[in-house]
C-alpha cells in the first residue's frame, strides 16, 4: 500500500510513496508527506500517479493546471493561489478547453491575447492574466510538459486607454470645497492631500513619528492589496514636506482626539463604532457625495496631488524646486505639467523680442 501513516507532535499524519515509469521511460520514485487523513493521501496518490506516468506529449491543460496550483500552494499565499486559479481556470481553460498542453503555439497565444483585448476586462486584469499564464507555461517547461514556452516569443499586449484629463483645484476653489466638508476627520484627510501632495497610499502609511520639527517625512506607502507597509514611495524617492500652520493646528487637535492611534489617519467607523485604517474607497465616496450634494466641481483623489503641484507652479517655483516636495524628477514635472508654466512662454517671447 503506497499510503503510510506516521506519528508527529501534532498527531498522526500520512505520506505517499510509490515507484513509477515516467513518460520518457525512466524509473522514478515519488514521495510526499504531511497529509492529515488517509483519504486525502489516497486522492493525492491517484492524481500523482496519473500525472507522473502520463507521457509528456499527453499532458492536458487541466492536468497541468492542477499540478501547477498544487505546486504554488506550498510556496505563495492563499490569495495568490486564488488569483492563479481564476486566471488559469476561468480565462485560459475557458478559451482553450482541455487540450494537450503541447498543442499551444505562438499563434494560439496571440489569439488568446486578442481575445483578452476584445473583452470587457480592465487593463490591470488583462496584464495579470498574461503574466500568470506565462508563469504557468514556464512551470510546464521545467516539468518537461512542453519543449519551449510559446509565451517567450510574444510581447504582453495592453488596451489603449483614453488618457484621463488632469484636473485640479485652484486656491480659491479649494477654499470653497473646504467649506462643504462637515466631518473634521475627512477635512484633515483632504487638507493633507492638498497641502502636501501625498499620494493616497503614502498618506495611509504616515505615523505620528513621521512628523518632526514641523516637517512630514514621506518614506513609505500602504499596499492595499496585501495590507502591508512598503518602504519607499511609488518612484522610490523619499522626501520631507513642510506643514503649514493650518495643518499643524488640525494635526494637534486630531492627535488629542485620538491619542492612542499609531497612524496619523485612522478613521472612526460609525457602523462599528471603532477606529480603523484609512480606506481609499471611503474617501472617494465621501468626495463624490459632497460634490454631488452641493453641485460642486469634482476632482479625483489623485487630482489633489495635481492641485498641490499647480499651486507651487503658480507661485513661481521651478521644476527642480517642486521635485523636492513632490518626489517626481524635474523632467517628469516639466513633461507632465508643462502647460502650467505660463512664465516660460513669456520669458521666451521676451528673449526673442529683444532682437
Amino acid at each position: 500500500m503506497p499510503v503510510y501513516s506516521y506519528q508527529t507532535k501534532k498527531g498522526k499524519r500520512y505520506r505517499v510513496a510509490f515507484s513509477y515509469v515516467d513518460g520518457f521511460g525512466s524509473a522514478r520514485q515519488y514521495h510526499k508527506r504531511g497529509f492529515t487523513s488517509a483519504e486525502e493521501a489516497k486522492r493525492h496518490e491517484a492524481k500523482a500517479r496519473l500525472i507522473n506516468s502520463t507521457s509528456a506529449s499527453e499532458i492536458t491543460l487541466v492536468t497541468a493546471i492542477d499540478t501547477f496550483l498544487d505546486y504554488k500552494a506550498t510556496r505563495v499565499q492563499d490569495r495568490t493561489v486564488e488569483d492563479y486559479k481564476n486566471s488559469l481556470c476561468n480565462h485560459v481553460y475557458g478559451f482553450y478547453g482541455n487540450i494537450r498542453i503541447r498543442r499551444i503555439s505562438v499563434k494560439d497565444i496571440e489569439r488568446f491575447q486578442a481575445h483578452l483585448i476584445a473583452s470587457s476586462l480592465q487593463e490591470k486584469t488583462i496584464s495579470r492574466i498574461q503574466m500568470e499564464f506565462k508563469s504557468f507555461l514556464r512551470y510546464c517547461l521545467r516539468r518537461g510538459y512542453i519543449s519551449t514556452n510559446p509565451f517567450d516569443c510574444v510581447e504582453l499586449v495592453h488596451k489603449e486607454r483614453p488618457k484621463k484629463e488632469m484636473m485640479y483645484y485652484t486656491k480659491e476653489e479649494y477654499r470653497q470645497f473646504r467649506k462643504l466638508i462637515s466631518d473634521e476627520d475627512m477635512l484633515l484627510v483632504f487638507d493633507l492631500l492638498y497641502f502636501t501632495g501625498m499620494r493616497i497610499g503614502e498618506l495611509a502609511a504616515r505615523t505620528w513619528k513621521d512628523i518632526n520639527n514641523n516637517m512630514l517625512y514621506i518614506h513609505s506607502r500602504y499596499n492595499y492589496r496585501d495590507h502591508t507597509i512598503l518602504e519607499g514611495t511609488k518612484n522610490g524617492s523619499v522626501r520631507h514636506v513642510p506643514l503649514n500652520n493650518l495643518l499643524l493646528k488640525e494635526l494637534k487637535e486630531h492627535h488629542e482626539k485620538y491619542p492612542e492611534s499609531k497612524y496619523i489617519i485612522e478613521l472612526f467607523n460609525p457602523r462599528t463604532k471603532e477606529m480603523g485604517p484609512m480606506d481609499p474607497k471611503r474617501i472617494r465616496r465621501y468626495n463624490d457625495a459632497v460634490c454631488k450634494k452641493h453641485n460642486f466641481k469634482r476632482i479625483r483623489i489623485h487630482d489633489f496631488r495635481h492641485s498641490f503641484i499647480s499651486l507651487l507652479i503658480n507661485n513661481g517655483m521651478d521644476a527642480f524646486e517642486i521635485s523636492n516636495f513632490s518626489g517626481n524628477s524635474p523632467r517628469v514635472i516639466e513633461e507632465t505639467y508643462a502647460h502650467m508654466f505660463p512664465n516660460k512662454n513669456k520669458k521666451l517671447l521676451n528673449i526673442l523680442d529683444d532682437f
